[in-house]
């Protein structure tokens, strides 16, 4: 499923690049998923994930908190 495609290309991410990853499993409020991109950035990763268009709203409301930090949405509409 849609999921274990993110799951898959994290992982090829992580082989084909050399790149450190993490991965969690956030609930599905809109909290949850802007503390998940905070905790994240925080944490040092260049580069955030959200997998799916329902994170696009907590991307754009912690990026300007992380200027070095690349916070990406997948299905995403805005930029």
């Amino acid at each position: 499923g849609w999921n274990a495609l993110g799951y898959e290309a994290l992982k090829l991410t992580e082989k084909e690049l050399l790149a450190t990853i993490g991965h969690q499993q956030v609930k599905e409020s809109p909290a949850d998923r802007e503390q998940g991109y905070r905790a994240f950035a925080q944490q040092g990763f260049d580069v955030v994930i959200g997998h799916g268009g329902e994170f696009m709203d907590q991307a754009l409301a912690v990026a300007p908190e992380f200027p070095n930090t690349t916070f990406i949405v997948t299905q995403g509409d805005r930029s």
